[in-house]
């Protein structure tokens, strides 16, 4: 039996703790709720989770990985003196226990076995659910894209519930695999994947696998976003003539600057197939708005340490300014401080 203790006031934490201690394979799950966790100290916590543990005969207990609950957790194993891993990503269930944990003050990832039951373990919470929110407040933005690709189908499952639990269901949310995937892998975890109202599924395959991703074009009903590795608007009408995109994104630097762009558009307009950007969202503002189908612009501020005055973000829009030209000036004093010798 897997005992699941957590604060009722954080559903979001105790349905990740719930999801950690499932996937361990045992169907008898307990789940214990704390209703006001600030009104005793973890002592006290732990001294009552400790005599459960020891009349369920739990052989894995499993936590919230915040500070108190590692705090409660660790009194429990001090006192039964049972071994205990915190901060886990995930877990194989067995003797010794094989886990995936945060290492304490940091984000690195590292492998671990627990030897010992019951064993004690406290879940990292989605960190990436946090920055979601975080990064939908900065701008008042309406959409996000989220890098998957991770080694466990299950894993890259679990990410989006955190995120889309933590920005709701009116946020467009859309998913980058970066070329990560086999075409194989790719059809697993795209039917996989295909019912969560994704805005588009972007660059599995290698790029120019372009049967490879009219493949996935027809048999999926989430539409393929490719576009950011065309060398020129030849490889925009090649696609579209492949079925092998619903969208295109392409890149400036790989498109032909302004003049390729502005053809590229014209290609995928004349086939009715929106247009979304990839980096360079300053210059890209300008010529979406000469695009006949324009759906997203890509932002990031990672120009803004070198901009003299970056651009606006209100409300999820990017305000041009009404200036003459692209608008953008340098911050020669940070460019400066920043320049390095060869």
């Amino acid at each position: 039996m897997i005992l699941v203790f957590a604060e009722r006031s954080d559903e979001e934490l105790f349905r990740q703790a719930l999801a950690f201690a499932r996937s361990l394979g045992d169907d008898d799950v307990l789940a214990v709720g704390i209703d006001d966790p600030a009104g005793y100290s973890p002592d006290a916590w732990g001294t009552a989770l400790a005599g459960v543990t020891g009349d369920r005969r739990a052989s894995v207990v499993v936590g919230p990985g915040t500070e108190r609950g590692n705090e409660v957790l660790a009194h429990v194993a001090a006192m039964l003196d049972l071994p205990m891993a915190a901060n886990c990503t995930s877990a194989t269930s067995g003797d010794p226990l094989t886990l995936t944990r945060i290492r304490w003050g940091g984000s690195l990832l590292e492998e671990a076995q627990l030897h010992g039951s019951p064993g004690l373990l406290t879940v990292a919470p989605h960190a990436v659910a946090a920055e979601s929110i975080e990064l939908r407040d900065e701008g008042g933005f309406t959409g996000l894209k989220l890098r998957l690709g991770r080694d466990r189908l299950r894993d890259d499952l679990e990410t989006i519930e955190a995120v889309r639990n933590a920005i709701g269901n009116d946020m467009a949310l859309m998913i980058d695999f970066n070329r990560g995937l086999n075409l194989a892998d790719a059809l697993q975890r795209y039917h996989a994947i295909d019912d969560l109202g994704l805005t588009w599924i972007e660059e599995p395959i290698v790029y120019d696998n372009f049967d490879g991703f009219a493949r996935l074009a027809a048999e999926l009903k989430t539409p393929i976003q490719i576009g950011e590795n065309f060398y020129g608007p030849r490889d925009v009408h090649t696609a579209i003539q492949k079925k092998a995109c619903d969208f295109v994104m392409p890149d400036f630097m790989r498109i032909g600057g302004v003049t390729g762009w502005l053809r590229s558009a014209a290609i995928a307009g004349a086939a009715g197939i929106p247009v979304s950007t990839h980096l360079y969202p300053e210059v890209a503002a300008h010529v979406m708005r000469v695009t006949e189908t324009a759906h997203w612009l890509e932002w990031q501020d990672w120009a803004d340490p070198i901009l003299l005055k970056p651009y606006d973000i209100k409300d999820g829009l990017l305000h041009i300014p009404n200036v003459p030209g692209v608008g953008l000036e340098w911050n020669e004093d940070a460019i400066t401080s920043n320049a390095a010798r060869f």
